[in-house]
């Protein structure tokens, strides 16, 4: 093997050099690659905080820079539902913050989700769990959720690395290797401005998301967002096939060309 070869093998530099470039990440003189948390202002999801999971550095980093699933990914069990309506939404948006465990809701925005525009509902079992604990605690979400008439699936891992790495029951084989990159690099990285992943900006931040999803639901179609507000948005359109209207008070300000003498073969419209 050559020695760009070697270097190659080893060399994280240019994927870290591109992370910088696109202000993911800064870098100190020591080379200790340094991640500032932020609040997000456009998420459109309100989240029940989860202490145990670190998102950011696996989602923002690892995957698109390094393109490897972060060690905690692998043991990430979740289950999900879709609120179809904007009423269901709020149903699961109280059970939720009732029950205070890991869990978030909201709108769908990724279009490789295949659900954009719609809404979404996530809990988090508890991290390490194997998938026997999974299925319990799906088993009892769903009795409780029963109560709103709704209902769970589990998953594992996000849809972000399903679509680079195919089906989840398929990642084992990657453990092994990806640990070893990861661990490398794990030991430059810091995290600034650290609070528990998942944390609400405030009461403020939260009635601004619920804002944008009754926007969303108009905007979508979802007649359910009136219950949340007093009056529609936008004016609806009158209807006139079939209606109560009388024609007469309708009559036509047009007359055809025919009626000045034009041939058959030119027909048009004339204004009066």
């Amino acid at each position: 093997m050559k020695l760009f070869d070697v270097i190659g093998q080893s060399n994280y530099l240019p994927a870290l050099r591109q992370a910088r470039n696109d202000g993911i990440c800064s870098l100190r003189a020591d080379m200790t690659i340094v991640f500032t948390k932020k609040a997000e202002l456009d998420s459109p999801w309100i989240v029940v905080p989860d202490s145990q999971r670190e998102c950011l550095i696996p989602h923002s980093f690892l995957l698109p820079y390094f393109n490897i699933i972060a060690q905690d990914c692998f043991d990430c069990w979740k289950c999900v539902y879709r609120p179809p309506t904007l009423k269901k939404l709020f149903e699961v948006f109280e059970f939720q913050q009732k029950r205070g465990i890991s869990a978030k809701c909201g709108i769908e925005r990724r279009g490789y989700s295949g659900h954009k525009g719609g809404y979404g509902a996530f809990w988090y079992v508890p991290l390490g769990s194997g998938l026997k604990e999974a299925r319990e605690y799906t088993k009892d979400l769903n009795k409780q959720l029963s109560g709103i008439g709704a209902s769970v699936f589990l998953k594992r891992g996000c849809t972000e690395f399903e679509n680079v790495f195919g089906p989840s029951d398929k990642w084992d084989h990657l453990r092994e290797p990806f640990a070893e990159f990861e661990k490398g690099l794990r030991k430059y990285i810091v995290v600034e401005n650290e609070v528990p992943l998942n944390t609400e900006a405030g009461k403020e931040r939260e009635l601004d998301v619920i804002q944008r999803w009754i926007i969303h639901a108009a905007e979508h179609g979802d007649p359910t967002y009136l219950e949340y507000k007093e009056k529609p948005f936008w004016a609806p359109s009158v209807t006139y096939n079939g209606s109560s209207h009388r024609e007469e008070d309708y009559a036509s300000t047009y007359r055809t060309a025919k009626a000045e003498g034009e041939t058959a073969d030119r027909p048009r419209i004339a204004l009066v």
